[in-house]
């Protein structure tokens, strides 16, 4: 095999990749989702292909700023109405900042924790955990059109956190 078909071939299985990238997060979430809350996946897997589709096609290369992201949680509700659980927010890959393809963030896992009490069928309180772990990560970030060293795109991500609340419904 010569080296311009190797090349070839590393680039096509590259994009191969990144085509079915999302099922290992994306699906698992979105059946759950369809699983639990009852919608029909004909409409949400459609929209979504299409989409990717006509990126694809139109721009001829990946959408930036649009990272692959799965939130999961486990949670454990106890009759008396107490409930805790661990959760997680994955980023599993680095996402493009600018329309040239040329700058990337970085992958990341954060990992939480949730606890709370449920007073009553309309009030509840919670404790929530955030990153406590304390990773340095990308929250957020601008785009533009080509990246340079001094473009300000990143924003950073909060550092270990808790947060007190109340839930009332009425």
């Amino acid at each position: 095999m010569t080296q311009t078909t190797a090349r070839k071939a590393a680039g096509w299985l590259g994009e191969v990749s990144g085509a079915v990238a999302d099922f290992g997060t994306f699906l698992p979430l979105v059946i759950g989702v369809l699983a639990v809350r009852g919608f029909d996946g004909t409409g949400v897997l459609t929209g979504f292909g299409l989409f990717a589709l006509a990126v694809a096609l139109v721009y001829r290369r990946p959408i930036p700023i649009q990272p692959m992201k799965a939130v999961a949680a486990l949670t454990y509700r106890h009759p008396m109405g107490f409930h805790d659980g661990p959760n997680i927010e994955w980023v599993p890959q680095a996402y493009f900042v600018d329309n040239a393809n040329t700058v990337a963030t970085k992958s990341y896992v954060l990992f939480g924790f949730r606890a709370g009490y449920e007073v009553s069928k309309d009030v509840s309180m919670f404790v929530d955990l955030r990153n406590l772990a304390n990773t340095k990560y990308i929250a957020s970030s601008s785009v533009a059109a080509t990246a340079t060293d001094s473009s300000s795109l990143f924003e950073p991500g909060t550092g270990r956190s808790v947060f007190v609340g109340l839930r009332a419904a009425w």
